[in-house]
Formats: structure tokens, sequence, C-alpha cells
């Protein structure tokens, strides 16, 4: 399952196969939120379990199954790391390999990318757009042609440009 994940999620770069063709983006730790780890759990819509990997090299970590307790899970993930003084990021791996979360250091900007052409990848990706954890394209889109935004004062509008050359939020068209 993992010997599609060749590239690191070090953005502004693209590091999934090209199926993984809709994406969010997000600002927070992924390896350390527990109030996002509990909406995961309670209501986001997780359907099937995960692997937790290490951004850096992806290395597996640990599975976590739909019944376990996802905000624990992660917080021992979080500690073994920070013991290890290993700083990087992780990347969430959907069992059924339909989307990934991945952010590559755990203080910066991360990316979650979805399989668009699988029904259950897109109630998901609608249901993180949604949630108010994540932002799509168009927000970084908006931050360009915003002096004041915060997302370009943090990102250079080249890191952000290219974002958008690597990255789409919006879901394609079904054929008529």
């Amino acid at each position: 399952m993992l010997k599609f994940l060749t590239e690191s999620p070090e953005l502004p770069q693209k590091f999934a196969p090209p199926e993984f063709n809709v994406s969010l983006f997000f600002d927070f730790s992924l390896r350390g939120s527990s109030e996002f780890h509990c909406e995961l759990k309670n209501s986001l819509g997780l359907s099937s379990g995960f692997s937790v990997l290490n951004a850096n090299g992806f290395r597996f970590l640990r599975d976590v199954a739909i019944e376990d307790d996802i905000p624990e899970v992660m917080y021992q993930v979080h500690l073994e790391l920070w013991h290890e003084k290993e700083y990087h990021g992780v990347c969430l791996l959907d069992s059924g390999a339909r989307w990934i979360i991945a952010q590559y250091i755990d203080i910066t900007l991360g990316v979650a990318v979805f399989k668009a052409s699988d029904p259950v990848a897109v109630s998901f990706f609608e249901k993180l757009r949604a949630s108010g954890w994540f932002f799509d394209t168009g927000y970084i889109s908006s931050a360009l042609n915003d002096p004041k935004s915060c997302l370009l004062e943090e990102y250079s509008s080249e890191f952000l440009y290219t974002l958008l050359d690597n990255y789409s939020s919006d879901l394609p068209s079904a054929s008529i």
C-alpha cells in the first residue's frame, strides 16, 4: 500500500499519485490536535480505519481502527515521536487508499488529498471542506489578492502560486 508514496509531503510540491486529484489544506498540528482527532472520530464521517506514518520517509507507526479511541491513539503517537526527538509531522493513510492527510513538519501547512473517483472519498472530502478545519484553493486564491492575508504573510506568494499549480479543490464534473 505504501509503494505509491515516494515523495515527501513537503509543500508546496505534489507528493501523491495523480489519482489523488482533489485536495484541501490545513494549518493545525495534525499529530497533536486532540480537538481535531475528537471531531474526526465523532462527527466528520470517518468510515474506515487508517495507518499513521511518519512524514519523514513514511515510516509506519501504527494502524488505527475505526472503533479505536482516535484521540488517545494519536496522543500516544505524538508522545512516541516526541520522545524520539522526531519533529516531523505525520501522514494518515486511509485503509482503502482513498485519501491521505499529510503534514511534513508539525507546525507548517498540511494537505489532504482524495480520489475524486471514489464516492466514499468524495463524501469525506465534502465533510472536511465544510468542517472549518480545512480550506480549499479558493481560499488560497483570495489570500493572494489580499495584502493583509495571514496566509500571505506566513507563506510567500511563490509558495501559494505553486500550491495552486499542484493542487485542486475542484471535483471533476460528471460526464453526461
